[in-house]
């Protein structure tokens, strides 16, 4: 056919001036750059043999106002439609898998009116508040987390159905001040270093805590999950081999409500981990802290007798 490179399947090359393009029903894939910078285009129709679309496909196209999707296509990678300003027209496949910024400078992106743009599980834009955070925890050289708290904080819910986003929106979202999915609510700057922000809902999605963040973020989120799903295997798991150096950072951060919820567990802490806690609350003046980790020791483990103490030591 006039115009069209193809191999394969493989659609790699466009050379014609249509203004109306209907690609080949026998093309699966549609190669990167392919229909890039094509200026005289301004409706093209993708068949349903189409499973692929590449990077930068129809990238700057200016005059691009109408796509007519195929609906097996399965992947359209980065920037496959950036750029294309009039873009208005577009009927997406209901399950897909997108890159970043495929829709990035269209005028269809622009318009919609809800705060998040979703479709597939994919963010591809919010609209909402945009903050400028205020809200840090970091790591000075003493060793002391801080907190600098935001006078007046912004708050968003990213739904559910969101399992990646966009780097442009994922940039917006990390300065608001607090995030909340799943019904977590967090921070996403925390602790010394960055987390990715898609890390961390993959986390809290899966409760994956083999998901590489800053495990001061983690074990915010961790204590957090711990409340809401009280009995899972790998909140609990995670927890029992970490309680230490979650209950320090808890400590830290003098979150006496959390740490007061988590106590009303008896098996949060053992003979083991509550002697270590109760120092560290001391070393740290968190004195409420304290009192409260020795009611739980007094109330669920109790203080050995000293008799019985002394005569097991003069038994060794």
């Amino acid at each position: 056919m006039d115009g069209f490179k193809i191999k394969n399947g493989n659609l790699s090359a466009y050379t014609g001036n249509e203004v109306y393009v209907i690609i080949p029903d026998y093309v699966t894939t549609i190669d990167n750059y392919t229909f890039e910078c094509c200026s005289n285009m301004q409706c093209v129709r993708i068949p349903d043999s189409v499973q692929e679309i590449g990077y930068k496909a129809f990238a700057k196209c200016r005059n691009l106002h109408t796509v007519m999707m195929g609906k097996n296509i399965g992947r359209i990678k980065s920037e496959a439609f950036a750029n294309c300003a009039q873009l208005t027209d577009i009927n997406l496949p209901e399950s897909c898998l997108f890159g970043d910024a495929v829709f990035s400078g269209t005028a269809w992106l622009n318009q919609q009116q809800d705060d998040f743009v979703i479709h597939s599980h994919h963010l591809f834009a919010y609209h909402g508040k945009k903050g400028t955070s205020n809200f840090r925890l970091f790591l000075p050289s003493n060793q002391q987390y801080e907190r600098k708290p935001p006078e007046n904080p912004i708050f968003a819910t990213i739904p559910d159905e969101v399992f990646e986003m966009d780097n442009s929106v994922r940039n917006t979202l990390e300065n608001i001040d607090f995030l909340t999915y799943h019904k977590i609510c967090f921070t996403p700057y925390m602790g010394n270093t960055f987390s990715d922000l898609n890390l961390i809902l993959m986390l809290i999605r899966e409760k994956d805590f083999s998901i590489k963040i800053d495990p001061i973020l983690k074990y915010d989120i961790l204590s957090r999950m711990k409340l809401l799903y009280p009995d899972d295997p790998a909140i609990c798991n995670y927890l029992q081999i970490n309680v230490l150096d979650v209950f320090r950072f808890l400590t830290e951060q003098n979150c006496i409500e959390i740490i007061q919820r988590l106590l009303k567990n008896p098996d949060i802490l053992n003979p083991d981990t509550i002697d270590p806690v109760i120092r560290y609350a001391i070393d740290h003046k968190k004195y409420e802290i304290q009192v409260l980790l020795i009611e739980y020791k007094n109330k669920y483990i109790g203080y050995e007798d000293t008799a019985a103490m002394i005569r097991k030591k003069l038994s060794l």
